[in-house]
């Protein structure tokens, strides 16, 4: 064979090589482009998932502000009524359960 023929097959073999390199780098790059396309729209629904529960979330805690400023007006009325029955000396004062059910019994009275 001659030289020039030898050479010329090995340069076809190497440029062959690279080629075959070149597509596999070139499809992992396609790939890896499509994943990340992929990930930038799941994050654009994450991110709007999250807005939209964060108005969901004001909404929501606009709408149980007057139950969440009623329930802590009866509670600081509670408190109040608990510190005066527990500041009362007991009914009875030898018998812990009779006490205690007289406290009970004034609690529960004025409760609607």
């Amino acid at each position: 064979m001659n030289p020039i023929t030898i050479v010329l097959a090995i340069s076809l073999l190497a440029n062959a090589a690279q080629g075959y390199a070149y597509l596999g780098k070139r499809d992992t790059a396609v790939v890896a482009t499509t994943n990340l396309t992929h990930a930038a729209v799941a994050v654009t629904n994450c991110n709007a998932s999250v807005d939209n529960l964060g108005s969901q979330t004001e909404k929501r805690a606009t709408a149980a502000a007057p139950a969440r400023a009623a329930a802590a007006a009866r509670a600081v009325k509670g408190n109040a009524k608990a510190d005066v029955i527990l500041s009362t000396p007991p009914e009875a004062p030898g018998n812990d359960c009779k006490s205690a059910t007289a406290r009970a019994n004034d609690w529960f009275k004025d409760t609607p």
